[in-house]
């Protein structure tokens, strides 16, 4: 069965139960700015703008091993992620980079990061915080 989903006009705004409370429902769709950080992002714990706990969720923008990848958090407060970055080159070598952060209201601290670098014959890990964040929006 289709649905349609019918705008709001100045004539329809009044009519549509659809259209009650629009745009709270829009503005919850755009994301507020909780930390930025300008260059390769931060590696060491970040305080955000605002407590996590105030958001449905949020998205963490980073960067390691030659990439930019993000991570989506649902109701994130008191909770433990883990952000991965992997490399790979075409002599059959590369690096995975992980770290263990832990989100608690206005902050966002690191717990445990390594760096695993491997080639063809050989893999080493070491202890590296290769990992910065550079942004935190989060979604009410």
């Amino acid at each position: 069965m289709k649905k349609l989903i019918q705008l709001k006009t100045k004539e329809n705004e009044n009519l549509d139960p659809i259209n009650n409370n629009y745009e709270q429902r829009i503005s919850s769709l755009e994301g507020v700015v909780l930390y930025e950080h300008n260059g390769s992002g931060a590696t060491d714990n970040i305080t955000l703008s605002d407590s996590a706990a105030n958001y449905k969720f949020i998205e963490i923008f980073y960067n390691g091993a030659s990439n930019n990848n993000y991570v989506k958090v649902c109701e994130p407060n008191n909770k433990q992620v883990f952000l991965t970055t992997a490399w790979t080159n075409t002599n059959d070598s590369g690096n995975l980079k992980i770290a263990i952060i832990y989100i608690s209201n206005k902050l966002i601290s690191k717990q445990k990061y390594t760096a695993i670098n491997y080639s063809a014959n050989s893999f080493s890990a070491t202890e590296e915080n290769g990992i910065g964040i550079k942004k935190v929006i989060g979604y009410k």
